[in-house]
């Protein structure tokens, strides 16, 4: 019986590493493009996202949002980036009549002239779409969300399935988990290959598409934060009371009162965005990256009331373990969550992982150039 579930294992894991395993090696060389896209375009943007320093003063969000409608009078912003970095570029966000999908675009901090878009961009919002769409019509309402998904359940039945086809009869020789034999030719060269490598990367592999499916199906997501939470979206959002009446009119809220409301509940913080209420009654939601916080997604977000009142802070280092993975599934996902190392980690596992469909290609090539070496001396014998 024990033998008949391995090689029922060991077949759903050749039929499903020929097919889906392509895509799996196309979305971790993708994902590895990724893992540092916003310090590759500042690099290669000198003059857009960062400018030369001036002693003048920068301006406030609602003077830069002006500047701003003077230049695009049919863009409508829906936030605002701010950086305390001397000469970093502030970035907007908005919609066009003639461009429904969401665009950036930085301004000068000093005069709010259009800087454009960081160089680049273009270029990783086409890897992001290969890599959560592979490209496909309909993007993330088509069929290559599904299939990407679907990709996404089979790494972690390749990382599991794996684990037990290789499990070693000398199971505390480290040499066996972690060494590759590279004396070995051919199929024994690629099966060590693709085995320990496997071991190597198992729990990143694990992290990688347990994270990345919260972006695939709504259903796992709902689970995924209940695991970790206790508790749904959904539960969370405060429940609208019936027949209540609607807010009076009020005075717009100024995004500088706002902003400064913000500085005042977290001095010191690196970047800040304020996403713009829909109406004036609505509260502004800003969230900031405290000075010295543990990765590029540790935010603290913040309401403020018309009155400029902060009627929330939620700080990011307050939450419990399973809070933070759930609100930073990103940085968890490309590995930032866990420092430097973790981000470099990750990208070199994403990066390496056209090795499995390869290895595993050459191993089912050789596997049948075997058994038709067999059939054919069988052939000669009988003759």
């Amino acid at each position: 019986m024990a033998s008949k579930f391995r090689w029922i294992i060991f077949q759903a894991h050749w039929l499903l590493g020929i097919t889906l395993g392509v895509v799996l090696g196309l979305m971790g060389v993708t994902g590895a493009t990724m893992a540092f896209e916003d310090q590759i375009m500042e690099t290669l943007s000198p003059g857009v996202v960062q400018v030369a320093v001036r002693a003048e003063p920068v301006l406030t969000p609602d003077q830069l949002l002006a500047r701003f409608a003077v230049q695009a009078p049919e863009a409508k912003p829906t936030s605002l980036t701010l950086r305390d970095k001397a000469g970093a570029s502030a970035q907007v966000t908005f919609t066009s009549p003639d461009a429904p999908k969401a665009q950036k675009l930085y301004l000068d901090p000093y005069s709010g002239v259009v800087l454009g878009k960081a160089t680049g961009e273009p270029f990783f919002a086409t890897v992001r779409r290969l890599h959560r769409w592979l490209l496909l019509p309909g993007d993330g309402e088509g069929m290559g969300r599904q299939i990407t998904g679907a990709a996404a359940i089979s790494l972690i039945f390749f990382a599991i399935s794996g684990l037990y086809l290789r499990w070693p009869k000398r199971l505390l020789d480290w040499k066996v988990w972690l060494k590759p034999n590279l004396k070995l030719k051919k199929r024994g060269l690629y099966w060590s290959l693709h085995a320990v490598a496997g071991t190597w990367v198992f729990l990143i592999y694990l992290t990688i598409a347990m994270t990345g499916l919260t972006w695939s199906y709504g259903w796992y997501k709902a689970g995924f934060e209940t695991v970790m939470t206790g508790k749904t979206e959904a539960a969370a959002a405060p429940a609208k009371k019936a027949g209540a009446k609607k807010a009076k009119a009020v005075e717009p809220l100024t995004l500088d009162l706002a902003w400064r409301a913000a500085q005042g509940a977290e001095p010191g913080a690196t970047q800040t965005i304020i996403t713009l209420p829909k109406s004036a009654a609505e509260a502004v939601r800003i969230r900031v990256l405290p000075k010295g916080a543990a990765h590029e997604r540790a935010w603290d977000e913040l309401k403020v009331s018309a009155a400029g009142v902060v009627t929330a802070n939620v700080r990011y280092a307050e939450k419990s373990l399973g809070e933070k993975i759930m609100s930073a599934r990103l940085a968890v996902h490309r590995g930032s969550f866990f420092g430097l190392p973790g981000a470099i980690l990750f990208m070199l596992a994403a990066l390496s992982m056209p090795l499995f469909p390869i290895t595993g290609y050459l191993l089912y090539l050789g596997r049948r150039s075997a058994a038709q070496a067999r059939r054919r001396k069988q052939a000669l014998a009988a003759a």
